[in-house]
């Protein structure tokens, strides 16, 4: 690139001759106005080069010479530093004090202003060592520094930004007639200035200490470097390594590792596509900058690729069916992964896994290790062969299994010409230009490192007119032709890289802001100087994925532009949610940019309350998808930052309801209730500051049903008896909507549950099914499913019906493994109390997976209670008391002793080996359950004795069963107080007595007619 033209001398007054400095508005001599500026350059963000000189010593020179020599010393000093930064095409900035500040790639941006900067700090340095005023010679000192500013439209201080601060500061360390480069500038300039490392400069105002670099005057970096190769090794080796753990069982972890552009998807394509593949399935997975807010998002492409490669299976429900959580969802990946390597051997190809999301790396290290194989282990759960090859630029360091390494090289000079003849880039007239082996050729293979993406951008530069480019950093050679694009291409670009993923026509289109014809302009300009390529997508639209360059565009973007396109992007994702799963999450993340961007540029303005607003309903909304799905961790994150973002009051309530919820489900009741209380002090408070009690049903924020959520919560860890639940009943009634009527439904439902009264709780919870169904999943949802089911066991429907009902309520939570495997447990006790014990074990045991597979001890005890009720129901109490022991087992790493106790107690009961448990009374408020197990654990020791008084705990036991409606409920405890009364001296008549009880609830559940004696 030739250097630009140098300015002009400045002019004369025009009034009496006297030449005035540049910034000089009238004439210093005789006040006549002088000739005005050239316009400044547009306002806006811009990628510049930055020199910062200072004269070493300037106070003791002022004090020690004159004020007339003092004066012309640095009037030679000012021109000298004005010449060379303009000669080189930069611009000056100001002039503090003795200071100067320089900008280059202000006005024209080129990606070569790093090195101009460098080459003007020289020749200044040059020009004040050839001359002396007066026998002064000036002692100064550089600091260059890249970055982006904020350029303003005005003549003088006219570039705002961090990178001016650290300009200041390299100079104050380097050394006397010399420079400091800092990180940036080096990545820019260091094929083509000789650079000389020191140690990192202690800078105040930054956290760290600033990595710097001396730039040699006049010296060219050296020319030995690593030996360039071409892909054919790297190809063949990887090749090779992946067709032998194709043929073993067990997964192997690979990895391509290169610098950016270095071309790993390519490998990854030819790997796919090439002779090792033969025979595999191949599965490919691209990983986006945002997945580690959004670590569900690539989850769900994964399960929808496997599902799509298994006939007859399904993906996670969209809209308001029940889905997984997401440790269920990598749970249910791993077992697609298993089933369809059993039968094919499986090839799973991940790019940019630098930004893999920590969930996805869970799949990855839960691939079984083929290693155990090979060293005579059992691969667990049938495992084929999955072969995982991942590419990137840095492995994750949450990758707790280290994969082979292959390294990706340099291309030789001679495939990086071969590189240039294939491109073919296209000139801005549209025809083709033939790149020959030329002298420009060379210079760009040379400049491009072996790097096959800079070097296809440096010839599309080149292609665009521009010689003698420098382009070792992509950011800087694509900043230069990014600045030269038309507004719509701009726009269109700066929004994909806003979605920072690949993106379709019809989503630029709603989120561009542009008009039909400026969005084809826009994308016509992009195609046509490469920035962008379409490609058809699964519904035949055009999507660009141009990463790159879209993030370069992005980051020259304004705030209040990026706030804008995030807002689109939010809107857009947000009315998608009901059929895309995901998009909750993803419009949340967006939302949340908006609001950082508002909360920066107009803080407490109405743009940013928008926003907050936005982002808070974003966060709301996808917390309550998070527990529908029983994603509670999830969602209690959600609401956290919802609560966080939202200044409306509703929005706030909202939050709090569901956090509070969702707190509890993850067993953090103390943190729930204080959420809760503090909640509803601060609603109350706001509402009226003298109320004498803030827990009281009262002001509703503008949000009454999430004030009924929050008492409804607040019920279910702290209860508080009949009137509590009528005042909750008059807040359902006054919040008027499906969630809130069918979570009041639960409520009462759970009461009568409680109670023992097992009929009227199925009733109850029946209709808050069908509540949920109208309203959506939400809070409640897996309670309802649950003890609904639960109700069919153990309520009086027949077991045929019941089990039909309870089918219906699996198909429904298919998509939730763990709530499917919670629906399963009280269908598997149908079966046996059918007959049927060998299905109910099978089902116990799919739970059971489920259950292990994601780490839920709690759910895991309550499944062994239910093993051990179909092992005593087939009359195997020995075997019962084994799985109520392993209940108990599981309780206590849960942390829940007192669970632990009962099924200690229950265990005895059924196999009374041992010391017999504490005789301790169930504490008030306890189940009928409870009560029950103490009477007869009672009974069982008097009995043992031989004592007569073993008669008062089984009477009591059999009064406590009277109250019970509900036959499946009955069967079990009736059997117990049988085995019981007929071991007890002098009981045979309560033997009697419960023979005849159990007979009326064995027949009202295998044949439906209501048990003698019962309302």
């Amino acid at each position: 690139m030739s250097t630009p033209d140098p300015a002009p001398p400045p002019a004369g007054c025009p009034g009496c001759g006297t030449v005035n400095p540049p910034v000089a508005r009238f004439c210093m001599a005789c006040g006549t106005p002088t000739a005005q500026p050239a316009a400044a350059a547009p306002s806006g963000l811009r990628f510049v080069t930055v020199t910062f000189c200072d004269i070493s010593g300037s106070t003791r020179l002022a004090t020690s010479l004159s004020p007339e020599l003092w004066h012309r010393v640095l009037g030679r000093y000012f021109a000298t530093m004005r010449g060379a930064v303009e000669d080189h095409g930069g611009r000056v900035e100001k002039f503090i004090g003795d200071a100067v500040v320089g900008v280059f790639g202000a006005d024209h941006p080129a990606d070569d202003d790093a090195v101009r900067a460098v080459h003007a700090t020289h020749e200044a340095l040059r020009r004040l060592a050839g001359g002396q005023d007066g026998g002064v010679e000036l002692s100064v000192r550089f600091g260059i520094a890249s970055g982006q500013v904020v350029l303003a439209d005005r003549d003088s201080s006219f570039a705002i930004g961090a990178v001016m601060n650290r300009a200041a500061r390299l100079q104050a360390a380097a050394p006397p007639e010399g420079a400091l480069a800092d990180v940036r500038t080096w990545l820019l300039i260091r094929d083509q200035v000789r650079c000389t490392a020191v140690d990192p400069v202690a800078a105040k105002g930054f956290d760290t200490a600033l990595q710097a670099w001396i730039p040699e005057p006049g010296a060219r970096p050296a020319a030995a470097r690593p030996p360039f190769v071409n892909q054919r090794p790297l190809l063949a080796g990887l090749t090779t390594a992946v067709a032998a753990a194709l043929r073993r069982p067990g997964g192997s972890l690979l990895a391509v590792d290169g610098e950016p552009g270095s071309g790993k998807t390519s490998v990854l394509r030819q790997l796919a596509h090439g002779p090792a593949a033969a025979g595999a399935l191949v599965v490919r997975l691209d990983c986006a900058r945002d997945d580690h807010a959004q670590g569900r998002a690539r989850l769900l492409e994964l399960d929808a690729a496997l599902a799509a490669a298994t006939p007859g299976t399904a993906t996670a429900a969209a809209g308001n069916g029940i889905a997984g959580s997401t440790a269920e969802l990598g749970w249910r990946i791993g077992r697609r992964l298993a089933r369809l390597s059993a039968r094919q051997p499986l090839l799973l190809l991940i790019d940019n896994v630098q930004w893999a999301s920590a969930e996805l790396l869970q799949v990855i290290d839960g691939v079984p290790d083929a290693r155990e194989a090979a060293g005579g282990h059992v691969v667990p759960d049938g495992c084929g062969p999955v072969v995982l090859v991942l590419a990137g630029r840095d492995l994750p360091a949450g990758l707790r299994r280290r994969p082979t390494v292959f390294g990706v090289p340099a291309l030789s000079a001679e495939h990086g010409h071969r590189l240039l003849g294939l491109l073919r880039p296209a000139t801005p007239a549209g025809g083709d230009l033939e790149l020959h082996y030329t002298a420009a050729s060379a210079a760009l293979v040379a400049r491009s490192g072996g790097n096959p993406l800079f070097l296809e951008q440096l010839a599309a530069l080149s292609a665009d007119g521009i010689e003698d480019l420098v382009a070792p950093s992509a950011s800087a050679a694509l900043g230069a032709r990014i600045e030269r694009l038309g507004h719509p291409a701009r726009r269109v670009l700066g929004c994909i890289g806003a979605w920072g993923t690949a993106v379709g026509t019809r989503e630029l289109s709603a989120t561009a802001g542009l008009e039909p014809a400026e969005l084809a302009e826009g994308i016509a300009e992009l195609e046509q100087r490469q920035l962008a390529a379409g490609r058809p997508g699964e519904d035949g639209r055009l999507r660009f994925d141009c990463r790159s360059p879209a993030q370069v565009a992005y980051a020259h973007l304004a705030l209040a532009d990026r706030a804008e396109l995030h807002t689109a992007v939010a809107g857009l994702l947000r009315g998608q949610a009901a059929t895309a799963p995901g998009a909750l999450e993803q419009a949340a993340v967006h939302a949340e940019r908006a609001l950082e961007c508002e909360r920066e540029l107009r803080p407490g303005s109405p743009q940013q309350a928008r926003a907050a607003e936005l982002a808070a309903g974003c966060l709301v909304a996808a917390a309550r998808r998070a527990v529908g799905r029983s994603d509670v961790r999830r969602a209690v994150e959600l609401a956290a930052r919802a609560r966080e973002s939202a200044a409306d009051p509703a929005l706030q309530l909202e939050a709090a309801a569901i956090e509070s919820y969702a707190l509890a489900a993850c067993g953090r009741t103390a943190d729930a209730l204080e959420l809760i209380d503090r909640t509803a002090q601060h609603t109350a408070s706001a509402a009226d500051p003298s109320a004498p009690d803030p827990s009281a049903a009262g002001p509703s924020g503008g949000n009454p049903a999430a004030v009924f959520q929050l008492r409804a919560n607040e019920l279910a860890l702290r209860p508080a008896g009949p009137d509590a639940v009528r005042a909750a009943r008059r807040l359902a009634e006054q919040a008027g909507d499906h969630a809130s009527r069918a979570r009041l439904l639960l409520l009462e439902g759970l009461t009568a549950i409680g109670g023992g009264d097992y009929r009227l709780g199925e009733r109850l919870l029946d209709a808050a099914y069908g509540g949920i169904r109208s309203a959506g999943a939400g809070l409640g949802t897996a309670e309802v499913h649950a003890n609904l089911a639960l109700c069919l066991a153990f309520g009086d429907r027949p077991v045929r019906d019941a089990l039909a009902r309870c089918e219906e309520l699996r198909r429904a939570t298919a998509d939730a493994p763990a709530l499917h495997a919670l629906v399963g447990c009280s269908a598997a006790l149908l079966h046996a109390f059918g007959g049927a014990a060998g299905p109910a074990r099978d089902l116990l045991e799919q739970a059971r997976e489920v259950f292990t597979g994601i780490g839920n001890r709690a759910a895991l005890a309550g499944l062994y209670q239910f093993r051990s009720a179909v092992e005593e129901w087939a009359g195997d109490p020995a075997g019962a008391a084994h799985w109520q022991r392993a209940a108990a087992d599981c309780c206590t790493e849960a942390g829940a002793g007192a669970a632990a106790a009962g099924c200690l107690a229950s265990a005895w009961l059924l196999d009374p080996r041992g010391p017999a448990p504490a005789g301790d009374p169930p504490p008030p408020g306890a189940g009928w359950e409870a009560r029950v197990l103490h009477q007869q654990v009672e009974a069982v020791r008097l009995a043992a004795r031989g004592d007569p008084a073993a008669r008062g705990p089984i009477e009591r036991s059999l009064a406590e069963l009277d109250t019970v409606r509900g036959a499946g409920a009955l069967l079990l405890p009736l059997t117990a107080a049988l085995r019981i009364a007929r071991a007890a001296p002098g009981c045979q008549d309560l033997a009697e007595r419960a023979g005849q009880a159990l007979a009326a609830a064995r027949a009202a559940k295998l044949t439906g007619p209501e048990p003698p004696g019962r309302p």
